[in-house]
Parts: C-alpha cells; sequence; structure tokens
C-alpha cells in the first residue's frame, strides 16, 4: 500500500485432532472490509467470514521456514527454535488489499492438495 491506513489484525490457533496445529497472524484492510469491525470473530474465523463475504480476485502466496521465536513456541507448544514452515497469503481486489495472513504451522505439518482427477 502506498498510505497508512487501518487494520485489524486478528491472532487465531487452528486445531487438528484436539492440538494446536497452525498460528494465524492475519490483517485485513478497513478500507475493503468495512463491516469486519462489526463481526464476532469468537463465532467465526475470519478466513472463514472473508471466503463467504469478500471474494478476491487474485492472490499472492510465499512458502518459507522459519525458527520458532519464545511467543510461537508457547502458543503452538513446542520448543524454541523448532523449525516451522510459514504459508503467507494476500488477497486483493483489484488494486485493494483485502488481508494478508501467516499460517505459521507446528512442526511435521503437512499440507496435501490432491489431483482432482483422482
Amino acid at each position: 500500500m502506498s498510505a497508512s491506513e487501518p487494520m485489524l489484525h486478528v491472532e487465531a490457533l487452528h486445531l487438528s485432532d484436539a492440538h494446536w496445529d497452525i498460528l494465524e497472524d492475519r490483517w485485513i484492510c478497513f478500507s475493503t472490509v468495512p463491516e469486519i469491525g462489526g463481526i464476532d470473530l469468537s463465532e467465526i474465523s475470519a478466513n472463514v467470514w472473508l471466503v463467504l463475504n469478500r471474494p478476491y480476485c487474485r492472490r499472492d502466496l510465499r512458502f518459507y521456514a522459519i525458527s520458532a521465536d519464545e511467543k510461537v513456541a508457547e502458543l503452538l507448544e513446542t520448543t524454541k527454535g523448532a523449525a516451522l514452515s510459514v504459508i503467507e497469503r494476500t488477497t486483493w481486489i483489484e488494486n485493494a488489499p483485502i488481508t494478508t495472513a501467516k499460517a505459521i504451522t507446528m512442526p511435521g505439518y503437512q499440507l496435501l492438495t490432491p489431483d482432482p482427477r483422482r
């Protein structure tokens, strides 16, 4: 963005089999999604609400690794310095950003995208 914009910062932990497996760190642009301020994100996740209410026309994806700092290690119940994968996604409506989200995964996390022709 070329100028400062008001944003909503959301951090969420995602469960799988009763264990934390993803820490979501998300920023949502109020100028593109002004109604997000009135949504109870304890009832519906920011991701689900955005998918249902703010379809995007393009997205950027980044995949990289980090070492868990003290805060991330505590939240994901792993050790400081553990190797973690990050999936970072920014979505847009034309040239206006909707959201940027980092999904920081537990050690050993796997994401499978099966071939739909199977």
